[in-house]
């Protein structure tokens, strides 16, 4: 561990002295949520980031930095953000449809088939997520947007 720890120090000054670093974030859910912890070590390390690239929670947390929000913001906004209500359309919302057995339900959430060109297909997802989209535009609004074509 302290090989690993040594490393990463020795690794962070060159980073800042060769000018900044790129960021790679991955998944994880809401572990995910430990890169904003990354960036402050960064940012009280003075070291750049020149580029950003994550997937799942890492694009997110990413998105938010290069939009300009520093870690302390992105803890902010975190720690007073409610998951729960961000992840079901309506309070209290249950994820079972109406008139559906619960159990078929969930069995159909996790059923994948294959369609004809042997591709597998199946449901999006078991919530939709609409006020997490709205939350996140939000904090994204902003960002400035680029045309690069």
């Amino acid at each position: 561990m302290a090989a690993i720890a040594v490393f990463l120090t020795i690794s962070l000054s060159s980073a800042a002295s060769a000018g900044g670093v790129v960021l790679v974030l991955s998944g994880g859910g809401t572990r995910g949520l430990a890169h904003i912890g990354v960036l402050k070590v960064l940012e009280e390390r003075n070291i750049p980031v020149d580029g950003i690239v994550g997937t799942s929670i890492g694009s997110i947390v990413g998105g938010l930095a290069a939009c300009g929000y520093s870690s302390s913001e992105l803890e902010d906004m975190i720690a007073t953000l409610d998951l729960a209500s961000l992840l079901y359309d309506r309070k209290g919302e249950s994820t079972v449809p109406p008139g559906e057995d619960a159990s078929a339900y969930i069995q159909s959430i996790l059923r994948l088939e294959f369609n004809e060109r042997g591709h597998i297909t199946g449901p999006l997802g078991g919530l939709s997520g609409k006020r997490l989209l709205e939350k996140l535009q939000q904090w994204s609004a902003r960002c400035p947007v680029l045309d690069f074509f």
